[in-house]
């Protein structure tokens, strides 16, 4: 498995296709192009995505810098590809990324309430639950945990 920064505008371009179809089978409110191209274009963002030895990319993560504090907007694996450590290696890698030039960079990130096995991949991580959102997901309507990993590299 090959991590690569999504850097170059030619990348993404030849990536997009792929990313929807990660998005199409992970979310129930999908991201489009355009917020890939958005996101593409901000200085302080960081999309790592996850390339098999096919050359078929089989998840992505997405980070967004504000001032010292990275919010994690979306980890996805393909179904085909999850329980591999792929989730594991991207957060790791765009926390590693994200933190260079910083010596106290706070990671947040919301997840559904429901979902064990990515909080269970968070909280492996070092992130805590340290709160919730009543109602921020919909389709269907749910809480989501807000969870902070704010020892990084400490």
């Amino acid at each position: 498995m090959i991590i690569t920064n999504i850097r170059d505008k030619e990348l993404i371009v030849d990536l997009i296709p792929s990313l929807l179809i990660i998005e199409e089978e992970c979310f129930s409110h999908p991201w489009h192009e355009e917020s890939f191209i958005e996101l593409m274009n901000n200085k302080d963002a960081l999309i790592l995505a996850a390339i098999d030895k096919d050359d078929k990319v089989v998840g992505y993560i997405s980070l967004l810098n504000v001032v010292g504090e990275g919010q994690i907007l979306n980890v996805a694996v393909r179904e085909a590809y999850r329980r591999r450590g792929i989730a594991q290696t991207l957060v790791s890698e765009a926390m590693r990324q994200a933190s260079a030039g910083f010596s106290d960079i706070e990671f947040t990130l919301e997840v559904r309430k429901s979902n064990m096995g990515a909080r269970a991949l968070y909280e492996k991580l070092g992130f805590i639950c340290e709160g919730i959102r009543p109602g921020y997901y919909s389709d269907p309507v749910e809480d989501a945990c807000i969870y902070w990993n704010r020892n990084y590299g400490n």
